[in-house]
């Protein structure tokens, strides 16, 4: 995957696409210039969570001028010139890359990468960020994944289309065996719809989906239990999610959601 533009968008289908270490890697290397971090983090495996909106004070920022405590100490007049254009940028509607942090097994989030976007939105008055966070197993970022209370991000940051249906959302459908629980992860791009829903039955990534207002459409196909197509059409509202699947010959099953 080669990727042309470092925004939230295709930090998001990258996501969708279980290629976060990809996008991570690429940017790092070019536009981020952080070719050092981007060898690290190829040196072992990772499991990614995000692009998730989080407080700003939940993140550590670890470079900084001289007199802060921080580990990476960088030139006050170089900091300031750097931090003072990114502000620029913000009011004229910038929109950042994700931050990057780090897990640590403490729960503190170490902030890798972004720690001039990081000062530059908080100067600017931001609440909060997207954030990038990896780990060192995948039981350490489910847990994270379900324990995390991120703040309600602006919705001029949610990206795709007015409804902000991307992201990632729980989920729940009253199928005939039941009241089945995942993960729905949606990505908008103008009227295109795509992503993943992982479950009991697997991980299952979908395309081809589409986009109306607020209305949303796509198909997952399934092998496990049996082959099949599941039909989804959906509604967001904020933050909750309502619509329906259709189950083949096993009709139809209500769905309901909120988002992560």
């Amino acid at each position: 995957m080669t990727i042309t533009s470092f925004d939230l968008s295709s930090a998001r289908r990258a996501a969708a696409q279980d290629r976060t270490a990809e996008w991570v890697g690429q940017f790092l290397a070019t536009e981020g210039g952080n070719e050092l971090l981007a060898a690290a983090l190829a040196q072992d495996p990772h499991w990614w969570a995000g692009p998730v909106w989080l407080p700003l004070e939940a993140l550590e920022r670890l470079a900084g001028p001289e007199d802060e405590d921080v580990l990476c100490v960088i030139d006050p007049e170089e900091w300031e010139d750097d931090v003072a254009a990114m502000e620029e940028e913000l009011e004229a509607g910038w929109e950042p890359p994700p931050l990057l942090a780090q897990h640590e097994p403490d729960g503190r989030l170490l902030l890798q990468d972004g720690n001039h976007r990081f000062e530059a939105l908080s100067r600017d008055g931001a609440d909060g960020a997207w954030v990038l966070v990896y780990f060192d197993s995948p039981e350490a970022r489910d847990a994270f994944v379900e324990s995390a209370v991120p703040c309600s991000a602006p919705r001029s940051d949610l990206g795709g289309n007015d409804m902000g249906a991307d992201g990632t959302w729980n989920i729940t459908m009253d199928s005939p065996m039941g009241a089945q629980q995942a993960t729905l992860t949606l990505v908008t791009d103008g009227g295109s719809l795509s992503g993943k829903l992982a479950g009991p039955q697997g991980e299952m990534a979908f395309e081809g989906g589409t986009v109306d207002g607020d209305n949303l459409a796509w198909t997952i196909s399934i092998e496990q239990p049996m082959p099949m197509q599941i039909e989804t059409t959906a509604t967001v509202d904020g933050d909750s999610l309502t619509g329906e699947s259709k189950l083949g010959a096993f009709g139809t099953a209500k769905l309901t959601g909120t988002r992560a």
